[in-house]
């Protein structure tokens, strides 16, 4: 049996002609005056031509001190760049010395419109790309190769043209946070009873209630700011190293897009709060060693505050198969996979009809020698 052909839709088809073709940077060889690349296993900007490395002078970004939220206004997109809004799925993204077409690094579309300004806050820093497209493939055969049921199409024809580096938008807070708690909660107990001149062993809970106060210090927290990647999706690539990160230089995203954020700093540090509420709520359990909660009220202070607006590297594909979207992502420091492999009909086919084989070989073991 042939197993189903993995297809391009017709953008796909577009977008790989276009990465075939010279990608025209603002930054040019000293040497030779062609284009210069970021190269990730250098750290540096690398010429395609003569192999000339020019050195990037990035110092450790800094933490930003809020009392009060800042105002998130609009900025000039920097010289060399050019912004477009996906009008298929709304990211909006940064494409650095770039002389294509583009089109959606998240869903394909090539039905994108050009910006004047990205509105929002300028990054604060960038975490480097450290791992190539040609680093990453050993990391994505091996998560293929756990997907049983993946095509072998899928698993076989994979070439590292067809990821794309992306920078994706993050929140990163540190706090001092304190709170006082109070609540109700409870650990089982057993016990033996007699009733009707039996014994019985039965559970109960032993309730108990307890209040205090609880601090612990928030380092580095992230927080994905884009809608087209969801929290979970970004907790499945990480840690991020984001201590490491530079001071924002748009040479590092010479050949890669940069997305602009969904999600300002205001939600974002909603979403780090409750965060951190997680965390002090599971604390609180842990302390007391309970076994059920009837409830905990967190009544919970953050000092010190800060936060970083950065930029992480991510390796992305997205794929057509059956007339369904997939795709993958990858960790651009660490090398971490995750994402959603299709299901080869054919696999799953055999396996329904190996083990309606089996049970029917044990029907008729059964039936004639079973006694």
């Amino acid at each position: 049996m042939n197993e189903e052909n993995y297809t391009q839709t017709p953008t796909e088809e577009a977008r790989n002609r276009a990465a075939e073709k010279k990608e025209t940077s603002v930054v040019k060889c000293p040497n030779c005056g062609a284009d210069l690349h970021y190269d990730p296993e250098g750290l540096c900007l690398k010429c395609s031509h003569c192999d000339t490395t020019v050195a990037i002078s990035g110092t450790r970004a800094g933490e930003v001190f809020f009392d009060a939220l800042p105002e998130e206004d609009p900025f000039d997109i920097q010289a060399g760049g050019s912004a477009y809004r996906c009008q298929n799925c709304g990211a909006d993204t940064v494409y650095q010395g770039y002389d294509i077409a583009p089109c959606c690094p998240f869903c394909g579309a090539s039905n994108i419109v050009k910006q004047e300004y990205i509105p929002g806050l300028r990054p604060t820093g960038i975490l480097p790309f450290s791992r190539s497209k040609e680093d990453i493939i050993p990391y994505y055969k091996q998560w293929i190769k756990k997907k049983a049921f993946s095509p072998n199409k899928l698993r076989k024809n994979f070439k590292a043209d067809q990821v794309q580096g992306v920078y994706l938008p993050v929140f990163t807070f540190d706090s001092l946070a304190h709170t006082n708690y109070r609540g109700r909660l409870g650990k089982r107990r057993t016990r033996t009873v007699h009733r009707d001149g039996k014994t019985y062993t039965e559970t109960y809970t032993e309730w108990f209630h307890v209040s205090g106060s609880l601090s612990r210090k928030v380092d580095d927290l992230l927080v994905e700011a884009c809608d087209s990647l969801n929290q979970k999706e970004m907790d499945e690539i990480s840690p991020f190293d984001t201590n490491n990160a530079v001071q924002f230089d748009s040479s590092y995203f010479v050949g890669f897009k940069a997305t602009r954020y969904n999600r300002g700093l205001n939600e974002s540090w909603s979403i780090a709060k409750d965060i951190v509420d997680g965390w002090l709520y599971s604390e609180v359990i842990r302390m007391y060693n309970a076994d059920v909660v009837d409830y905990i009220h967190l009544d919970t202070h953050h000092f010190e505050t800060s936060y970083k607006y950065l930029l992480v590297p991510v390796w992305m594909c997205s794929y057509t198969y059956r007339k369904k979207r997939y795709g993958f992502i990858i960790n651009g420091r660490s090398g971490k996979v995750s994402g959603k492999a299709p299901k080869s009909p054919w696999k799953v086919g055999g396996l329904v009809f190996g083990i309606l084989a089996f049970i029917a070989f044990v029907v008729v073991m059964v039936y004639f020698f079973g006694g």
